[in-house]
């Protein structure tokens, strides 16, 4: 029977990926796991490039503003 491994960082998802890809095999757990780790980590990514983008948008208008 294979060992239980919870997958927990970036780094665990990353060499489960790594192994599907070489066509080796991951549990359905770790398979499960991988997945929903990098979907969070994915969804965590792009509010920070919405939040930038926002600051961003608001520090234009505010020179904007400020300078004739």
């Amino acid at each position: 029977m294979a060992k239980k491994t919870t997958i927990s960082t970036i780094a665990d998802a990353l060499r489960c990926a790594r192994k599907v890809k070489q066509g080796k095999s991951c549990t359905m757990q770790e398979l499960k796991s991988t997945v929903l780790l990098l979907e969070t980590g994915m969804k965590s990514a792009q509010r920070g490039v919405k939040e930038a983008r926002d600051r961003t948008d608001f520090l234009e208008r505010l020179l904007n503003r400020q300078l004739p």
